[in-house]
């Protein structure tokens, strides 16, 4: 009877490739209406046309550009809508543009 010695166990670690995530930034740009009400230009943003949900969820800037005369109302009242919305904005900024209108730029890091 032949005896053979057992063969050496070998261990064998597997390592997996790391794993790269990146997560890229959502923007949403909206063209905004302003309405003459009397002297007063109002904004006509439904809240409805927002993520709202995605807006809470992370850091959210917030680029308002259009004619300089019209940039700081159309400011203002977008930070009240969003401050009763419950809706924190990390960074504001404003930037004159030519054309009539006024455009939004919201973007969100997760």
């Amino acid at each position: 009877m032949v005896t053979r010695e057992p063969e050496p166990v070998v261990d064998v670690v597997v390592v997996p490739p790391p794993v790269v995530v990146r997560v890229e930034p959502v923007v949403i740009d909206l063209e905004v209406t302003l309405v003459q009400v009397g002297r007063a230009l109002v904004l006509q943003l439904d809240p409805r046309s927002l993520p709202i949900e995605r807006l809470r969820t992370g850091r959210v800037a917030i680029e308002v550009a259009g004619s300089p005369r019209l940039l700081a109302g159309a400011e203002l009242q977008l930070r009240q809508l969003l401050g009763a919305a419950g809706i924190r904005v990390d960074a504001w900024a404003r930037v004159a543009a030519p054309g009539a209108g006024v455009r939004v730029r919201f973007t969100i890091q997760p």
